[in-house]
């Protein structure tokens, strides 16, 4: 997995798989061509680990965040 790039806004939720899950996850995105997969997986997580936040106020706070870190340097336009 790429360790370039800012630090994700979330933790990933624990799995009591936890090591099958990080060997699953490095071997799914070894090869570059996987890039836009692992940026989808790695959203996706975060959302479900606000989703899933006790804690409503926090759990708006890292979708706050999420949102924020994802819409970062998107064009407001994107040519056809």
């Amino acid at each position: 997995m790429r360790s370039s790039g800012p630090a994700a806004p979330c933790t990933p939720a624990s799995t009591s798989s936890a090591t099958n899950s990080s060997n699953d996850s490095e071997t799914l995105f070894a090869h570059d061509s996987q890039v836009q997969v692992e940026a989808t997986w790695g959203i996706y997580q975060c959302m479900i680990t606000a989703y899933r936040q006790p804690d409503q106020a926090r759990g708006r706070e890292q979708m706050v965040q999420l949102i924020d870190a994802v819409s970062h340097s998107v064009p407001k336009h994107r040519p056809n």
